[in-house]
C-alpha cells in the first residue's frame, strides 16, 4: 500500500495520524503529486488533510522539545524522495521510546531522520551567509538562491531575514522550487513566477563594480588558490551571488502598486 497527502505539513501530519493509529504499514509515503501510475504493490490510498488530527501529533511530538519540531520541519523541507517515511518511521520510534529515540544514534530510523535534518539546517546555515541583496530601482531588496532544499518551508530560516531585515521590504526568490518570501512589514509566501521582472538600482550596479574592484586590487596573485576558495565558498552558491553576475533585470511591483505575495494574500504561517 502506497499512502499519499496533499503535500502540505498539515497534510503529512494528518497521514501519519493515520497511519499510527490504524497500524498501517505503508510501503511508501508521498505527496500526492509524487504517485503519477498505480501502484505495483497495490492500493493507493489517499489521506484527506484534518488539521485537528495534524495538531494532535504536532503536539504529542512537541512534548519532547520545541527541537524535535523543528526537525520535523527541516526534513520536510529536504529535497530527499523518502523525506516523509523518515519522518514517519521517526516519529514511531519516538512516541514508544520517548526522549531516548533523540539519543538512539544507532537506530536506522533514529539515524536517517538526524543526518537529513542535519544537511538540512547546514544548507540554511550557508545561506544566512551568502544569500545576497540587491537595491531596485524601487526601493525593494532583492536575493536570489537556488538551494538543493525547500528552506523557505523552514520558519528559523524566514525569520533570520525577518529579524536581520526587519525595516526594509525584500523579496526572496527560489529559483529552483519556484518559491518566493516577501516581507515588507510583514511576511508572505508565494509562488514565483518564471517571468519575475526586476530592475537594479544605479546605485546598486555601482556599488557592485566598486567591489569587484576592490576585491581585485586586495587579491595576491601568488597566493590564489582555487581549490581553497571552492572549500569555503563551493560553486553551487555562487550563480546567485552579486561578486559573481551583473543582472539588469527586475521590476517587483506589479501595476496595482503591491508585492506579488500580496496579490496572492499568501502568509508566511501557511503550510506552503
Amino acid at each position: 500500500m502506497l499512502i499519499t497527502y496533499d503535500g502540505t505539513i498539515t497534510g503529512l501530519m494528518t497521514a501519519i495520524f493515520e497511519i499510527y493509529g490504524q497500524k498501517l504499514q505503508p510501503d511508501g509515503l508521498y505527496a500526492g503529486q509524487s504517485v503519477m501510475q498505480p501502484s505495483l504493490t497495490g492500493e493507493i490510498r489517499f489521506i484527506e488533510t484534518d488539521p485537528e488530527k495534524a495538531r494532535r501529533v504536532i503536539a504529542g511530538a512537541g512534548k519532547f522539545g520545541a527541537g524535535v519540531l523543528a526537525e520535523i520541519c527541516a526534513v520536510f523541507a529536504s529535497a530527499k524522495p523518502d523525506k516523509d517515511m523518515i519522518i514517519l518511521n521517526f516519529l514511531r520510534v519516538l512516541f514508544v521510546k520517548g526522549r531516548a529515540a533523540l539519543t538512539m544514534h544507532a537506530d536506522k530510523a533514529c539515524s536517517d531522520f538526524n543526518y537529513t535534518a542535519r544537511r538540512v539546517f547546514g544548507e540554511a546555515h550557508h545561506y544566512k551567509g551568502f544569500l545576497r541583496f540587491s537595491e531596485t530601482e524601487n526601493g525593494v531588496w532583492y536575493a536570489e538562491m537556488e538551494p538543493e532544499n525547500d528552506l523557505l518551508l523552514i520558519d528559523d530560516f524566514r525569520e533570520h531575514f525577518a529579524d536581520r531585515y526587519n525595516d526594509m521590504p525584500f523579496l526572496i526568490r527560489d529559483r529552483r522550487h519556484k518559491r518566493m518570501m516577501v516581507y515588507d512589514g510583514e511576511g508572505y509566501l508565494a509562488d514565483s513566477p518564471d517571468d519575475l521582472d526586476v530592475r537594479y538600482s544605479s546605485r546598486e550596479l555601482l556599488i557592485r563594480g566598486v567591489w569587484r574592484e576592490f576585491i581585485s586590487a586586495i587579491a595576491i596573485k601568488e597566493r590564489k588558490s582555487d581549490k581553497r576558495q571552492m572549500n569555503f565558498l563551493p560553486l553551487r552558491h555562487r550563480k546567485t551571488m552579486t561578486e559573481f553576475y551583473v543582472d539588469t533585470k527586475v521590476e517587483l511591483y506589479g501595476e496595482d502598486g503591491n508585492l506579488p505575495a500580496k496579490r496572492a494574500g499568501k502568509s508566511v504561517t501557511n503550510d506552503e
